[in-house]
């Protein structure tokens, strides 16, 4: 269920309220007429979650998991737009600390699994450098993370479903980035987040009137 209310205070500024609901999902965000918002959004599937909430000066910050047989990482969402986090592959001991410039420990060369939602392979050279590569994709949810000269170089998080999307990427600065909508009978609800700062839009939907 969603719904969006609008409000009008001094100096005749737009305000909006939105609030959506799900089987997998709910957000509740607040919008000023300049675009600033304050989100909160949890999003939980089998096998992972998002909760992501509001911080001060329109920033948001929150925690990312997603556990299975095969693996596990768990991500800070920093309200400052860093990142920092773990990962582990179980069956071959792999531990990564990830972020801007991550560290790997207890890795052995060649290490490789591949399942049909699971792939992972690294390896070690010069220096005791690692590269490689890890996934985790599951009816459009999931995770992506690539590992080179022994640093988390690049990784996205996708949580999707029949009225939303949202996508986190992790960037090489050690950074992440968010763009988030909902689509619902009310209208579009969009946000983006920047260096943890965010701004928003809400849309309602034109229904066509039938032709006469």
């Amino acid at each position: 269920m969603a719904k969006a209310t609008r409000s009008t205070g001094r100096a005749a500024s737009l305000i909006y309220t939105v609030q959506h609901s799900g089987r997998y999902h709910t957000l509740v965000g607040r919008i000023d007429q300049h675009g600033k918002l304050a989100l909160t959004i949890r999003s939980k599937t089998e096998f992972s979650s998002l909760d992501l909430k509001p911080s001060s000066g329109g920033r948001v910050g929150g925690v990312y998991t997603n556990r299975a047989d095969t693996h596990v990482l768990v991500l800070s969402l920093k309200p400052d737009g860093t990142y920092a986090g773990t990962f582990t592959d179980r069956e071959s001991d792999v531990h990564l600390t990830v972020a801007g410039d991550s560290l790997v420990r207890r890795v052995r060369s060649g290490a490789k699994q591949e399942t049909d939602k699971y792939r992972f392979r690294l390896a070690v050279g010069a220096g005791h450098k690692a590269a490689g590569a890890a996934s985790f994709i599951h009816k459009d949810n999931g995770f992506t993370l690539q590992v080179k000269d022994g640093r988390v170089d690049r990784g996205s998080i996708r949580c999707k479903g029949l009225h939303h999307a949202i996508r986190i990427l992790l960037l090489p600065s050690g950074k992440w980035q968010g763009d988030f909508s909902w689509l619902s009978d009310g209208g579009l609800f969009r946000a983006t987040y920047r260096q943890g700062r965010g701004t928003g839009e809400f849309r309602s939907q034109v229904v066509a009137k039938p032709r006469r």
